[in-house]
């Protein structure tokens, strides 16, 4: 339950992190990619770097707990 809880706090900072970004900065992520211009999928391609960073992290905490207990 805790895992599940660090991950779903991590992905809900990281949307929150891609949204900030694309609203206030106004960068635009993902540039060369023209079908990322629009809603949803401009925001999970902003987030794809940080989803990905979460969930190595994520992984290496369960493995390191498996290892060394």
């Amino acid at each position: 339950m805790e895992l599940f809880t660090l991950f779903a706090l991590i992905v809900v900072i990281s949307f929150s992190l891609a949204w900030l970004i694309k609203r206030r900065l106004g960068v635009k992520l993902f540039a060369p990619l023209p079908e990322y211009d629009k809603g949803w999928k401009n925001m999970l391609a902003a987030a794809l770097p940080a989803i990905s960073a979460a969930i190595s992290v994520l992984l290496s905490y369960y493995i390191n707990s498996l290892l060394w207990p």
